[in-house]
């Protein structure tokens, strides 16, 4: 959600009064650039961007009046040709160069990770990055084999097998990472790209290895990676740096960041914000597309794009209130327009579904869990000026039909999939987020203990969420909750015995 009105920052500079020189110092160029002037050297006047600035790596400010500039980071690290493209091939690296070890993780990745990463939206992270660069890249390859060896140790340990994943997963990793090292020092387009999948795959593994601190670090590390190269030509406001389609679809695949949206807004609902990373990433630039949404993806890319502004207006609303400051007419103004926004996407998607070939049951199933999160961003963005959770009592109909849904999506599932106890990660958005605020803010017990019971039935990782630990969080917050009630209603109950007391 954008929750202002965007500020475009001008990077060109003005021209400046140069000091007048002696007789004795060179000749300066007037018809320069604007960088080599500053920096006081000779420009070769090659437009748009001279060959002085982009041999040495520094943005070009251009001509003035005349235009010209360029050779920032989005337009350095954006791929400019097809043979830059990533590329499936049976030849290429490990067909001939990993163990049997190696090549059975990478055949069990195709049959059993792919087909169920993707949950019910595009698998085109998947599909289009992680298998053609793990065809083709080493690091990336070995970064592959570390999260499929890592998975079927946590399958196997479930089954109650001698984990012999464990070593395999900690030596693959060990050989990403020492083969990630060229990558990071290259700085070229493919180089950019691969250290960006191969810091997705690691944030993955990390979260399936339920080592949360180490997978931050990496979210963190490619969250940073992308602030810096387009913060210099991003928008801002209130300090939220906004990256849109038209900065970065040349500069790197879409799906990459999808990849980093979802990891992101996950880790901002179940709580890890990463302050010093203010970023917005947009994977859409419309602010809603009329009158129905064109796929699937354009439908749940709008409304993560909302969900998203809600959590973070959320935070500004909460360290606002940390420091007692008075709410301003922006905060408020904010809401509002996020308000009118979820209207306007609940008004666009029940067109859209209307207007859906009958047979798609996979595609309509996927846009009623959309409508989770459509609840889960309402009651947010209603309920965030109160400090008393008794205001979400006033959202029982919103919470009550997340657990219908649920369990209703959750039965097409078993039977479409033919089985309960798989277990698969995902970096997609799924059932979790929206039952485990259920579980934690609806103020109805029996609401909040069936959430509760569905996410113990949904065996299921989802970036950093796991739904059993979801689980046993959200069923101690009720019961904290629950006892400090009851211990209320007693003291209450002791305080008006003892005033209708006669003595």
């Amino acid at each position: 959600m954008t929750v202002g009105a965007g500020t475009n920052l001008g990077l060109c500079q003005g021209k400046q009064r140069m000091p007048p020189t002696k007789q004795h110092a060179r000749r300066r160029v007037k018809s320069g650039c604007q960088t080599c002037k500053a920096r006081k050297v000779k420009c070769d006047e090659t437009k748009p961007v001279c060959n002085r600035c982009k041999t040495t790596g520094r943005t070009c400010d251009g001509y003035g009046i005349w235009g010209g500039g360029g050779n920032n980071y989005a337009d350095r690290y954006c791929p400019t040709s097809k043979q830059e493209q990533l590329c499936v091939s049976p030849e290429s690296y490990p067909a001939g160069n990993i163990s049997c070890d190696e090549g059975d993780c990478m055949q069990w990745l195709h049959s059993e990770i792919l087909c169920g990463t993707s949950s019910f939206f595009d698998a085109t992270f998947w599909t289009d990055l992680v298998v053609p660069a793990a065809w083709s890249v080493p690091a990336v390859t070995h970064a592959v084999v570390a999260l499929a060896a890592a998975l079927r140790g946590v399958n196997s340990t479930r089954q109650g097998l001698p984990d012999v994943q464990q070593q395999l997963t900690l030596r693959q990793y060990t050989k990403a990472i020492r083969l990630l090292q060229p990558l990071l020092l290259n700085q070229d387009n493919m180089s950019i790209t691969l250290v960006l999948v191969t810091c997705l795959l690691f944030t993955c593994l990390e979260y399936l290895r339920e080592q949360y601190r180490a997978a931050a670090l990496h979210l963190h590390n490619g969250l940073k990676l992308l602030k810096d190269i387009h913060s210099d030509s991003a928008d801002r406001v209130y300090g939220v740096i906004f990256i849109r389609p038209a900065l970065y679809k040349r500069a790197i695949h879409r799906a990459i960041f999808r990849g980093f949206a979802t990891l992101h807004v996950q880790a901002n609902l179940f709580g890890n914000h990463l302050p010093d990373v203010a970023l917005l990433v947009q994977t859409t630039d419309d602010e809603m597309p009329s009158p129905t949404f064109a796929s699937l993806e354009e439908a749940r890319d709008s409304l993560d794009k909302l969900l998203h502004g809600m959590i973070i207006l959320n935070h500004r609303v909460k360290a606002a209130f940390s420091v007692s400051e008075a709410l301003s007419l922006s905060f408020i103004e904010a809401r509002e327009i996020g308000l009118c926004r979820l209207r306007t996407w609940q008004e666009t998607y029940d067109t859209t579904v209307k207007r859906l070939p009958h047979g798609q049951t996979r595609t309509r199933q996927a846009y009623k869990l959309l409508l989770n999160y459509y609840a889960l961003a309402k009651i947010m963005c209603t309920c965030m000026f109160s400090a008393s959770e008794l205001i979400f009592s006033e959202h029982t109909h919103e919470f009550l039909s997340i657990v219908r849904r649920s369990v209703v999506l959750w039965n097409r599932h078993v039977v479409s999939q033919g089985t309960a106890s798989s277990c698969r990660p995902t970096i997609d958005m799924g059932w979790i987020p929206p039952l485990y605020y259920t579980a934690i803010k609806c103020r109805i017990p029996r609401i909040r203990r069936h959430a509760i019971k569905m996410l113990r039935a949904v065996p299921q990782k989802e970036g950093v969420w796991d739904s059993t630990l979801a689980a046993n969080v959200a069923e101690k917050v009720m019961l904290l909750e629950e006892s400090y009630t009851s211990a209320e209603k007693i003291a209450r109950c002791c305080q008006r015995r003892i005033s209708s007391t006669k003595y």
